[in-house]
């Protein structure tokens, strides 16, 4: 009885225990992180050229993640219905690390889920550096864009710069 004891209490434990997400390498443009892992830019990641046509750089499905680890995401700079990152769902994008060009450089464009972006610089976007419905934004540069810095209709923005935007 002893050994089904602790065969019991080993099982609960381990179904107990707190799960990591997995991580997936971001080498490529166009990648998905999949709902609930992390991604992690290995180095920079330049998807600039015109020739290779995308909606997203990168996508985050539902409550994934974005390490950039002091890396850069560079998409098509002045490119029409492009995004350098796109959150389908709540997502968070982690810096150091820059984000330039296209014409969103980080959205999460519908429902009512939340983008949280920490340390990072978005610099040239076409329209907006940050676009979202809510949004937590700590530690960030946004400036370049051709609209607005930060686009949410609910948004909280600590210890950041945001400026030279043309529009708002």
């Amino acid at each position: 009885m002893r050994g089904l004891t602790f065969s019991l209490v080993v099982i609960a434990s381990l179904a107990l225990a707190p799960t990591q997400a997995a991580a997936v390498d971001i080498t490529e443009c166009g990648q998905v992180v999949p709902a609930r892992e992390v991604g992690n830019l290995i180095a920079d990641l330049d998807c600039s050229d015109p020739n290779q046509s995308r909606l997203f750089t990168l996508l985050l499905e539902h409550r994934a993640t974005l390490n950039l680890n002091g890396f850069s995401v560079i998409g098509p700079v002045g490119s029409d219905r492009s995004f350098c990152v796109f959150c389908d769902g709540s997502c968070r994008v982690n810096g150091p690390g820059t984000i330039t060009g296209c014409e969103f450089g980080i959205a999460k464009m519908v429902g009512r889920t939340l983008l949280r972006v920490t340390d990072v610089t978005v610099i040239g976007a076409s329209d907006r550096g940050i676009a979202a419905s809510r949004a937590v934004v700590k530690g960030c540069t946004i400036s370049g864009t051709g609209w607005a810095g930060i686009s949410a209709a609910k948004v909280k923005v600590f210890d950041s710069a945001i400026s030279d935007n043309l529009g708002l």
